[in-house]
């Protein structure tokens, strides 16, 4: 809430500001501290001083329970600027917040170099900030600041360089032999470590001050502090749910002098997975084991099932020599795209993005292009068309092309599924180096393809297969009705990720489409020409109406159709989870998307139950979704901290306990036995 009231306030009250050396802005002045005259060797530390008013307030680089340090971007051509440099903040409590900034009057500093050659030093800073009492006003400026360069020293007014270097005392100090920093406990809940000073003179009566540099994973509140032999022991409380970091890095402060330190931890807790496909650290076999019974039951998942029914139908109608030609060609069609998949992820994991399994679907572009296919096989499968029974040839015939393309389809359309045992391997895919993450990848292909390869070579069971006749025709017709169950579960996806013109998009693609087949069907070959030229500008305009469409519903939220909005469930919100807990209330959240059959499945037959959302009202549960359907970095972080890339996941916080993994298929009894456990 706090972050979309920052955001209302920012189109409200941020103004651009003309460049300048200084600023008067709601709240704050803000000027440059600097030489007047810069020598042209010199390499000076420069101020940008911001005079806050009376119960203001701006940020440190880690700003506590709320609000946002400023930012400041740089350029010139003719001078080279160091990173800011932040003195030493303080604790600034906001109600039931902490927040950590300074007030009154700052210098954030910067180290500058003129450019060999130059005549003139010339800065352009591009500066957003957020000034807070209670409520927030942001600010943006450009400032500004050019001196000229001149032979032998630099020229100060004497206030100013007294400013530069009072605040330079409070900047932390490169060395690093003044302290110890020791890991004493660290569990889900508190980290606590000692500090022992390394030479004498540098601690008191009073023990020094320690802020967290890293908000994401320690609570800004004052440590309880205790002293003991010569040194000191800081407890610090550590928010639900951030994983395991493998260090923390710590700002500590003693009067006006200041350290940053790195503590780097061995070990750490972990999260507990109740979860009948986790046994905690498992070995490279054991995950690809997993991955390959994922792979076996993704064929159960619904969305698999027709194209497989398709393969099996085929092999009613072939030698055994053609049966088992088809079922390695198939099995190779399905191990070629999860390869691909995989290295498309593992480059895009070296790169930086947060990714993970059905990342593929978060685009519109491959969901049109799967609501496209899925209705030309629905309308032949029915008989709407037949042009020398391509779908139908491509999807189930025993030819080298067809059952290679169709293994690369069954994988597509299984994208949206997660089963039991995927998630702890899929999860470990994104941490493992390429060799064994490509191995996760190809076992859950391997799993995906055995039951058709099972069956095509072992004749005892393809003996329990009913023989051909007429009664295929009639099933390759129904299976025309899942297609197209299939069809309009994508379009409400595309509804999602686009808003309502989604549904307009795609609805008129399928309309000319399925125009143009029809004229397609008279024998005028003017008419079967206009029915080609039909259908190819159709689909070429549809997809490149993407963009244009995505822009207009970034831009319209109105247009959005929300994954839920009902029966109490908030948008994830990782501050909002931190908060619950500090209330001692218990959180669940859902991990979800649109695409995820297991999710829909889940959602309709478990967490959207009155009697389940009861439970969660009568222990005061905070329900929280995270809606995964478009690409989200901040939610893909979050699987990732619990080893995870692939939705389902379902977190839930008890009181004053650890986080819990559930499996991936829900019942109502699992969530009564949330409840019912004893303490």
């Amino acid at each position: 809430m706090k972050f979309v009231v920052i955001l209302s306030l920012f189109f409200a009250f941020s103004f651009p500001v003309l460049a300048a050396e200084s600023i008067k802005a709601p709240h704050v002045e803000i000027s440059w501290v600097a030489p007047e005259k810069w020598g042209i060797h010199s390499a000076e530390r420069i101020g940008l001083q911001f005079k806050i008013d009376p119960q203001w307030h701006i940020y440190w680089k880690n700003s506590g329970d709320s609000g946002a340090p400023p930012k400041f971007n740089f350029s010139s051509d003719k001078s080279v600027v160091s990173q800011p440099q932040w003195p030493i903040p303080k604790r600034i409590p906001v109600g039931h917040l902490v927040n950590i900034g300074y007030e009154n009057s700052v210098l954030f500093l910067f180290q500058v170099s003129p450019i060999a050659g130059s005549k003139v030093l010339n800065l352009k800073l591009s500066l957003e900030w957020l000034v807070c009492k209670e409520e927030c006003i942001p600010g943006i400026a450009e400032m500004t600041l050019t001196r000229p360069l001149v032979t032998g020293p630099s020229v100060w007014i004497k206030t100013n360089q007294d400013k530069i270097e009072a605040f330079a005392k409070r900047i932390p100090l490169e060395e690093t032999s003044s302290w110890d920093l020791t890991l004493i406990e660290k569990t889900e809940e508190k980290l606590v470590v000692d500090l022992k000073a390394k030479r004498d003179g540098l601690t008191g009566s009073e023990a020094p001050d320690m802020f967290p540099v890293d908000g994401e994973n320690v609570n800004p509140q004052a440590p309880k502090v205790e002293t003991m032999d010569g040194r000191f022991r800081y407890t610090f409380a550590l928010p639900a749910g951030r994983g395991n970091p493998s260090q923390f890095k710590f700002l500590i402060t003693h009067g006006d002098l200041a350290w940053e330190r790195e503590l780097s931890l061995q070990g750490g807790a972990k999260a507990v997975i109740d979860d009948d496909e986790s046994v905690g650290r498992v070995s490279l076999v054991s995950l690809l084991f997993f991955a390959f019974i994922g792979g076996i039951i993704l064929n159960l998942m619904p969305c698999v099932l027709p194209v497989l029914s398709i393969k099996f139908l085929s092999i009613l109608k072939t030698s055994i020599a053609d049966r088992r030609k088809d079922a390695l060609l198939y099995l190779a069609g399905v191990l070629t795209t999860f390869f691909a998949l995989g290295s498309v992820f593992l480059v895009l994991r070296s790169a930086g993005a947060s990714i993970g399994w059905g990342y593929q679907l978060q685009s519109p572009f491959i969901i049109l292009f799967l609501i496209l296919l899925f209705w030309l096989m629905s309308l032949n499968f029915l008989g709407v068309f037949e042009f020398g029974e391509s779908i139908t040839n491509w999807a189930g015939n025993a030819n080298s092309a067809s059952s290679f393309t169709t293994g690369i389809l069954a994988v597509f359309v299984a994208a949206p599924c997660t089963g039991p045992f995927m998630g702890t391997a899929l999860g470990a895919a994104a941490t493992l180096p390429v060799a064994p993450a490509l191995g996760i990848f190809l076992s859950l292909g391997f799993g995906l393809g055995f039951p058709f390869v099972l069956v095509s070579f072992v004749p005892k069971l393809y003996k329990l297969m009913p023989k051909p006749g007429a009664w295929m025709e009639r099933l390759k017709q129904f299976l025309a009705f899942p297609l197209l169950g299939t069809v309009i579960w994508l379009t409400w996806v595309l509804g999602i990720q686009l808003g309502s013109d989604g549904w307009l998009l795609s609805s008129t693609l399928l309309l000319l489409v399925a125009l143009a087949l029809w004229l397609g069907k008279t024998p005028n070959r003017v008419v079967k020409g206009l029915a080609v030229v039909l259908m190819l500008v159709a689909v070429t305009a549809g997809f490149i109406s993407i963009p244009k469409v995505k822009m207009l519903q970034v831009n319209a939220s109105t247009d959005k159709v929300p994954l839920s909005t009902s029966y109490g469930w908030v948008p994830y919100d990782r501050s909002a989870i931190d908060q619950a807990r500090a209330q001692g209330r218990s959180v669940f959240v859902d991990f979800t998307a649109a695409w995820c059959i297991t999710c829909q499945l889940n959602k309709k037959a478990v967490l959207e139950k009155e009697s389940v959302l009861k439970m969660f009202q009568d222990n005061n549960v905070l329900i929280m979704r995270a809606d995964w359907t478009n690409q989200d970095p901040v939610i893909t972080k979050a699987l990732a901290e619990y080893n995870r890339n692939s939705v389902p996941v379902y977190l839930f916080y008890d009181k004053g306990a650890h986080a819990q993994i559930l499996p991936q298929i829900l019942t109502i009894k699992m969530i009564e036995n949330l409840f019912n456990k004893k303490e």
